[in-house]
Order: C-alpha cells, then sequence, then structure tokens
C-alpha cells in the first residue's frame, strides 16, 4: 500500500493565509450598516471589555489576565491579537528577560473611548436595576488594598 506524502500543515497555512489575504484586498468587505462595521472590530464578548480597560491605559498582559479572570488565557490572546489587526490596539514588546509586552489603545482605538463610556454608563444603570453589583478587577496588582472609584 503506497504512503502519502507528508504535509507541511505550516507551509498549508501560510499558503491559504496568502490566498486569503490576496483575495480580501481584491475585494472590498461590505457592512451592513455602520454598526455592523463597529462590531467586525470590536464585537464579541470579551473585546469590550479589554477596550474598557485599555481605555483606562496602558496594560501588561498579566494585568489584562487579573483584570478578566473569566476570559481564557486562550482567548485574551485571540482577542487582542483580533484587536491589533484592526489597528484599535498596539502591542509593544520589551526586551527584557522575560519579554514585557504591553498594550495600549491606537489612536484609531481611542476614537471609540467615547461610545466605551456610554456604554459603561449604560451597565451601571442597567446593573442597578437587576439589584446586581459591578466588581471591577484591577489588574494592577499594586493597588490592591486601595479603593477605587468606578
Amino acid at each position: 500500500m503506497a504512503r502519502s506524502p507528508r504535509i507541511d500543515k505550516d507551509l498549508l497555512y501560510s499558503k491559504h493565509m496568502e490566498r486569503t489575504e490576496a483575495e480580501t484586498a481584491a475585494k472590498p468587505r461590505v457592512f451592513n450598516c455602520p454598526v455592523d462595521a463597529a462590531l467586525e472590530a470590536m464585537g464579541g464578548k470579551w473585546k469590550p471589555v479589554i477596550l474598557w480597560h485599555l481605555s483606562r491605559g496602558d496594560r501588561r498582559f498579566g494585568e489584562l489576565r487579573r483584570a478578566i479572570p473569566r476570559v481564557t488565557e486562550k482567548v485574551l490572546i485571540e482577542h487582542l491579537r483580533q484587536l491589533e489587526r484592526s489597528g484599535v490596539v498596539a502591542r509593544r514588546v520589551e526586551a527584557t528577560n522575560p519579554p514585557t509586552v504591553t498594550y495600549s489603545l491606537t489612536e484609531h482605538g481611542r476614537a471609540l473611548k467615547a461610545a466605551i463610556f456610554s456604554i459603561s454608563e449604560w451597565g451601571v444603570r442597567h446593573a442597578e436595576r437587576l439589584g446586581a453589583r459591578i466588581l471591577i478587577m484591577d489588574g494592577d496588582t499594586s493597588a490592591q488594598g486601595e479603593g477605587e472609584g468606578a
């Protein structure tokens, strides 16, 4: 029985990605409405939460991880990469040992601050209506034990 040739999955993936990017460049995206375009960049369960934390200042990966304890590390990494590809978030790596990775909003991302603030205000009113609490986990361990107004 003949053996099938070994397929290099990384090569296959990179060729597929090149074709997909070339096809994407040839065909501009079409959105159904402006909200559809906005949600393409910032939609999903965790992206708005990530953006809210980054709207309060630059955060290291570990700080984001602690600030959003219910998100898995894998999903956090995926969403940060997607936000970076959308031009909303910038990733800065410092050559330390171990490397320090800091995330911040780009100028394009800072334009979302007003929308994030409006959603936050609505979220506070909604939580009050439900009789729920909002517990803000600040990923900065240096501020532990200090109260922070939200």
